[in-house]
């Protein structure tokens, strides 16, 4: 972080330990989500649900130029969004699912096609349209992602989507873990990075290594929270349609 010596003296540390903090509570949140996260589902849904709708909500009217309360605006966003949250819970489950399953995708295929080369922003004229932006952005991609990179996102969510309707409680789970593994990876890098840098050497370095204890941490988490959540628990909260299995 190169701005943090223009900090006041002193804010860097608080910054830092505050940082630390964040990403020790990331991972712990990580780790729950992975292990047990399917069993509060609903409850959990709803949450992100009325949160987003009030989020959405109070920025409306200034997105729009509307004279309206944006309290009010939020509090309905909260409401609309909540209720389909609780009431539309294996559509929002399926949605997480294969934004998280493209995510991974994508992901592997900048790390093998794309060989991990980082993004070089191509010169953006800012009086182009946004197509324009986004194709040159699109076309900036290293190696062949620019073609393997849209069918390997379409896949994935397309394999969410499916995996959702014929099996919504391993929908259910295999979304929490793969979320909460994501969260763990990330946040779990970020804290050893921050407090203990010299761990990081210890880790495997070879995409197949990682990938394939990444496979295993999926396999395991699906496994517990399969167990923890049983389908008379999804037939309760979702009904008939929830309970295929």
């Amino acid at each position: 972080m190169g701005w943090l010596p223009t900090l006041p003296h002193g804010f860097e540390d608080a910054l830092g330990r505050y940082a630390l903090l964040a990403a020790f509570a990331g991972t712990a949140a990580g780790a729950v989500l992975w292990l047990a996260g399917s069993r509060f589902s609903r409850s959990l849904v709803t949450l992100l649900a009325v949160s987003l709708g009030a989020v959405i909500g109070v920025h409306l009217p200034g997105w729009f130029g509307w004279s309206v309360d944006a309290m009010g605006v939020a509090f309905v966003g909260a409401l609309v969004l909540g209720l389909t949250g609780y009431l539309l819970h294996t559509t929002w489950i399926g949605m997480t699912l294969s934004l998280v399953l493209a995510l991974w995708a994508g992901t592997a295929a900048w790390l093998t096609v794309g060989g991990g080369e980082q993004l070089h922003w191509p010169a953006v004229n800012p009086s182009a349209g946004v197509e324009v932006v986004l194709s040159d952005v699109w076309k900036s991609l290293p190696g062949e992602l620019p073609k393997v990179m849209p069918l390997a996102i379409a896949l994935a969510l397309t394999g969410g989507v499916a995996i959702t309707l014929l099996s919504p409680k391993l929908g259910r789970v295999l979304t929490y873990t793969m979320v909460g593994l994501s969260i763990l990876v990330v946040m779990g890098v970020t804290a050893l990075q921050m407090s203990r840098p010299d761990w990081l050497v210890m880790l495997p370095r070879s995409f197949p290594t990682q990938a394939a204890i990444l496979v295993g941490m999926v396999v395991v988490g699906v496994l517990i929270q399969w167990r923890l959540t049983p389908v008379g628990r999804i037939k309760a909260e979702g009904g008939a349609g929830d309970a295929k299995e």
